[in-house]
């Protein structure tokens, strides 16, 4: 779907883990922009450039740029990356991957299995990468242009896994010289190089001159770093930038005219939701927990925040595997809200608690929940951070209750399942039980071959998990870009991350 806008806010695309979409799709434009430039507004900054720390926004979207992967997903199905080529074994597990020949590092060293191998290793032995770790039996260089990999289960989302945000290659000599410093003055494979980095303001990249694949159409990529809405829409209609990630869906009937914007819209992957502490404070308590959740009125929520263009969460993404489409979610029912509160032992007022935001999320989900809550006589207060802030809460667990978006980096309910709630890999998850609560399904989950069988194994967990009641999802908002016309190659990513910024090109 496209639209031509004349006007746009800027919404926050979701910090962490996506999946990817499709490059290359040409647009309809026709037009006169730079051929040698594209800017981008983005609304945070880096912190470094590694792709084993992915703190903000613009963490994921540099890295993307600057070191690549094995695959890429492409609609669904496998792309090279540093892989020129692949193999699987019959039973699901054995992936040996012939690397891509005459690749160099930006600081011209040679690329080799080797340095797979390091990044395969220096990912996984993070303590976040408990759950990941189980998912591979070992990893190898069988020589200089091949490598191994093998899972310790079929995984049906294998190459989305190798294709996350994590699982860019490094140069195992330049990491090792450099320490730290490899950070800050990275290098990689991709299509672009660092090429400046002014902190506040701007990310700029240069096209990789002796890249091995297909060379960056555009020379010259800027992240142009603005973090008020109003200043971004007016750099968008004058030109001096060029595209911007997730549109309000307020502002889309107010841009209509302006034939030198384009939009474009797509079915996504990223949802918003009411995460709870539930190792400490009052919401320890399940069945308050459960009666927050009966009381918040999700449709309400879509219309006043994304004019209802927004779907009403089921508990899952539709297109997952292993999801059964069923809505496990609680449906908005004050009666039950108010009989739960009670029977958590809490009288009308007597409970109250703090649901933190951040600022580029604002705070107009968090008042329709507050609203909810008073109604059934629970007292919520709001707290707007800076979004780094809000993200080290996130991640320190410093919350009672926190309004935040994010996407599912692998396409797979068991999956996702398992990173969040198999215990003690999922000790780093303030709103997952502090003990083992679901371990024996979801190992079973992962020990079952028949499709169905697994299907209803993780449809019902899902239920039980929904039940525990530490996330409340909310609503799947809608994907969307807006950028100046005359760019061709675009497309839209489900959760607002791009890494093929190469393949777009200004059409003259």
């Amino acid at each position: 779907m496209k639209k031509h806008l004349f006007k746009a806010l800027v919404s926050a695309a979701m910090i962490g883990i996506t999946i990817f979409t499709a490059c290359g799709k040409k647009t309809e434009s026709a037009a006169s922009s730079p051929p040698d430039t594209l800017n981008v507004v983005v609304f945070d900054d880096a912190s470094q450039f590694n792709p084993l720390v992915n703190n903000t926004f613009s963490d994921i979207m540099s890295n993307y740029q600057i070191y690549e992967r094995l695959v890429y997903v492409v609609d669904g199905k496998p792309v090279p990356g540093l892989a020129q080529s692949w193999t699987v074994s019959p039973d699901g597990r054995v992936y040996t991957f012939t690397l891509r020949g005459n690749t160099t590092f930006h600081d011209g060293s040679e690329f080799t299995a080797e340095d797979v191998i390091f990044s395969f290793e220096s990912n996984l032995d993070r303590p976040a990468a408990a759950s990941s770790r189980a998912k591979y039996s070992s990893y190898r260089a069988i020589n200089e242009n091949t490598v191994e990999v093998v899972f310790a289960y079929p995984l049906d989302s294998a190459f989305s896994l190798l294709a996350s945000p994590g699982m860019g290659i490094v140069s195992k000599a330049y990491v090792q010289a450099k320490g730290s410093d490899a950070w800050l003055n990275p290098v990689g494979t991709g299509a672009y190089k660092l090429k400046e980095w002014i902190k506040g303001s701007r990310i700029s990249f240069e096209s990789f001159d002796a890249y091995s694949g297909t060379p960056a159409a555009i020379k010259y990529l800027n992240f142009n770093i603005i973090k008020d809405a109003s200043t971004a829409l007016v750099s968008l209609e004058t030109g001096d930038n060029h595209f911007l990630i997730s549109l309000q869906a307020a502002s889309i009937p107010l841009v209509e005219n302006n034939k030198s914007l384009v939009l474009q819209t797509a079915p996504s992957h990223s949802a918003v939701s009411l995460v709870l502490n539930t190792r400490q404070g009052v919401l320890t308590n399940q069945k308050l927990r459960q009666a927050i959740a009966y009381a918040i009125n999700r449709q309400t929520i879509n219309e006043v925040a994304f004019e209802g263009s927004g779907t009403i969460s089921g508990g899952s993404y539709r297109d997952f595997l292993l999801y059964d489409g069923r809505d496990y979610t609680f449906p908005y029912d004050k009666e039950k809200a108010r009989e739960l509160l009670a029977d958590a032992g809490y009288a009308p007022g007597e409970v109250s608690f703090t649901i933190k935001t951040a600022d580029i999320y604002g705070d107009v989900v968090p008042q329709v929940i507050q609203n909810n809550l008073a109604e059934i006589g629970i007292n919520a207060d709001i707290q707007i951070l800076e979004i780094g802030a809000h993200s080290q809460d996130w991640l320190n667990a410093n919350f009672e209750a926190i309004y935040q978006g994010g996407s599912e980096i692998i396409p797979d309910l068991a999956e996702t399942l398992y990173n969040t709630y198999h215990w003690p890999d999922s000790s780093w998850s303030a709103h997952a039980p502090d003990r083992d609560l679901f371990n024996a399904k979801l190992d079973a989950l992962h020990n079952e071959s028949d499709t169905a069988k697994k299907t209803e194994l993780a449809s019902g967990l899902l239920g039980e998990v929904l039940q525990w009641a530490g996330e409340i999802p909310l609503v799947i908002r809608q994907a969307n870009i807006v950028y100046r016309d005359g760019l061709t190659g675009t497309y839209v990513d489900p959760n607002g991350m791009f890494y093929c910024f190469k393949d777009f090109s200004w059409e003259l």
